[in-house]
């Protein structure tokens, strides 16, 4: 960041490895350092997530609406708007923005993994895996992918079913 401070893309991938981390404060700081012009819908949307691991609710809603303004269709913010709506209780509005991030960017495992914690809360066990299998498989980097799958998997059973996709995560 010293070396190249105007490249946004080094930002990016820094707070993301801080929000993995939990460490939400730091990375809304970091992103905080960029210059109002280098701001956009990928920053903003990092921020809202970085607001709503803060539990700061209206904070984070306002960062993915600042998102989705500069980039309708962006599927971490359509994510965190999904992720929202769960806070608050409106789980089918919930569903519906978890399932707009996957139309947006299919290759995106957030949105996969919250529609498997949905479906599982909801009883329906083995579709919740296959959410949490494709959320694991799109994005196995993710520690709350990792470990929801690994959970759901270890509570069913299935490690056969599993032993594949781990060694596929890992291969990759």
């Amino acid at each position: 960041m010293k070396i190249c401070p105007q490249d946004e893309n080094i930002y990016l991938a820094f707070s993301d490895m801080l929000v993995d981390a939990k460490r939400y404060q730091e990375a809304f700081d970091i992103l905080k350092q960029l210059p109002p012009e280098k701001k956009n819908d990928q920053i903003y949307a990092r921020l809202g997530y970085c607001m709503e691991g803060l539990g700061k609710i209206v904070e984070a809603d306002d960062f993915a609406e600042k998102s989705l303004s500069a980039k309708p269709g962006n599927a971490l913010a359509l994510n965190l708007k999904g992720t929202l709506a769960y806070r608050r209780g409106q789980k089918e509005e919930a569903i519906e923005f978890f399932q707009d991030a996957i139309h947006a960017e299919s290759g995106y495992g957030e949105p996969n993994t919250n529609l498997g914690i949905i479906k599982w809360e909801s009883g329906d066990k083995e579709e919740a895996l296959n959410f949490l299998e494709r959320g694991f498989i799109l994005s196995p980097t993710s520690t709350d992918n990792l470990q929801l799958y690994h959970s759901a998997v270890s509570e069913k059973g299935f490690f056969k079913r599993a032993e594949k996709i781990f060694a596929e995560a890992g291969a990759l």
